[in-house]
């Protein structure tokens, strides 16, 4: 499990990892994370977890579908840069599956927090990496989906390039700055 951390004021830092408590949990630094408290997601997994037979309710909180495209661009940006080709499928391959599986409540809810947060430094970093590295299916985002083993292997490189192509269209609509401003 990742623990993400915003920077905390008086906390210490050592090698990317802010020291949460005397113990060894840590989470690893992101100024992207910033944002991750706000619209939060519940999810009861009493409901899909058939071994909790005690009628006892476990839910976790996880990252509204804008934090987590935050999270996953950035994650994708920075091992990219350092030549990390199997985690920077991983990370597209995530922004991929965010960006379809998004409903338009999530889209909605996704352009009130980008518009709530446009004079920050982090909106405009995640849009550039948008725009260098997912705005076309032939820029090296959308190209490590392509080569993801498990990306529709029964289809056609031209039918894949389909899917990418919607996928692209709703990430770019989703981080376009005319939309939020």
């Amino acid at each position: 499990m990742d623990i993400l951390a915003q920077p905390i004021e008086g906390f210490p830092v050592s090698e990317s990892r802010v020291k949460l408590v005397k113990s060894k949990l840590h989470g690893r630094l992101t100024n992207e994370a910033c944002f991750i408290d706000e619209d939060l997601r519940t999810i009861n997994l009493s409901e899909v977890l058939a071994a909790d037979r005690t009628g006892d309710i476990l839910e976790v909180q996880v990252p509204s579908p804008t934090n987590l495209l935050i999270l996953k661009l950035c994650a994708f940006d920075d091992r990219y840069k350092q030549r990390e080709t199997e985690r920077t499928q991983t990370h597209a391959f995530d922004v991929y599956i965010t960006v379809t599986l998004a409903n338009i409540a999530d889209y909605q809810e996704g352009q009130k927090f980008l518009n709530r947060h446009k004079d920050s430094q982090e909106i405009p970093k995640v849009a550039s990496i948008v725009k260098d590295k997912f705005n076309s299916v032939y820029q090296p985002g959308w190209q490590r989906v392509l080569e993801a083993r498990n990306f529709y292997p029964d289809k056609s490189v031209d039918e894949k390039n389909a899917e990418l192509e919607k996928a692209k269209n709703r990430l770019a609509r989703w981080f376009a700055p005319s939309e939020h401003s």
